[in-house]
């Protein structure tokens, strides 16, 4: 009975070898594959930077050896006799390239986003801006706020909006595009919390309240002199009165508007200044 042959495998010249992925061979040309997942990101946003892309050869033990050169010249490596193989960045990566010649020209951005700047798709825009990290006192005072200044925290909103969240653990960040604040009134919140008074009875002032706002106001003024209209409103004992329909205290209230709003201006303009002395950077 003849006896049957293995014929052996034919194998293509042009078989391409099994290699590293291109952050990998970044990262294993480095010597940086065992360090914290930012300074990874660190290091593949300046070898971006740098414009260089990672190449693979083997070693006489034929064991994958990477490294970092320009891609011209891993094109004139690839046509010698030696195996060397470029490795092709994944197709959903860009890159924006920053054509600014002067280093000393650049702002300095916050740590830990150089790879965002030069890897995102809106790094055209982002680099347009100045980021900087918030310390713990910016931190705690949009915590509480409210405590002592209750519309202070609408002002916050305003710088906050274009903000970058970054997670120091993976590198992701997270754009604020804008910032709404929440409240309950129309002027403050056009999606305010929906409320309709549908009995008139929850539609009053108490007398204790408007006591306090004109303890609270400088003798012989305007503003006290309207408060003191309104408590006249209240016959004797009465605690409290109703706002809607009751024509004397909108007439009141109409004019003590008008004479606030100067007041309430000033009080936003310093309130401005305030929060944009917090959020510009120390010389």
């Amino acid at each position: 009975m003849p006896s049957h042959q293995s014929l052996p495998v034919p194998t293509t010249a042009n078989s391409t070898p099994q290699i590293r992925e291109y952050n990998d061979a970044v990262l294993y040309s480095c010597n940086q594959t065992h360090v914290s997942d930012a300074e990874k990101q660190r290091t593949l946003s300046i070898v971006d930077a740098l414009g260089l892309r990672p190449f693979a050869m083997k070693d006489p033990d034929v064991a994958e050896q990477n490294g970092l050169a320009h891609i011209s010249v891993i094109a004139k490596l690839s046509t010698g006799q030696g195996q060397v193989a470029l490795n092709m960045p994944p197709s959903k990566k860009r890159k924006y390239v920053h054509h600014d010649s002067c280093p000393s020209c650049t702002p300095t951005q916050a740590p830990g986003l150089e790879y965002v700047l030069s890897a995102s798709l809106y790094a055209a825009s982002l680099l347009r801006r100045t980021y900087i990290e918030l310390d713990n006192g910016v931190c705690e005072l949009f915590n509480r706020d409210w405590e002592f200044s209750p519309h202070l925290r609408f002002a916050c909103a305003r710088p906050l909006a274009g903000c970058l969240l970054l997670n120091n653990q993976n590198g992701q960040v997270i754009i604020a595009k804008m910032m709404e604040p929440y409240g309950r009134t129309r002027l403050v919140d056009v999606h305010r919390e929906p409320r309709v008074i549908r009995d008139a009875k929850e539609a009053v002032i108490d007398r204790q309240t408007v006591e306090e706002l004109r303890d609270q106001c400088t003798n012989q003024t305007k503003a006290r002199k309207g408060l003191d209209e309104i408590l006249s409103l209240f016959s004797g004992t009465q605690a409290s009165i109703k706002i809607l329909g009751n024509l004397h205290l909108n007439n009141i209230l109409e004019v003590l508007a008008q004479l606030l709003s100067p007041y309430i201006t000033k009080a936003n303009a310093s309130v401005a200044a305030f929060v944009e002395k917090e959020f510009t950077p120390s010389p």
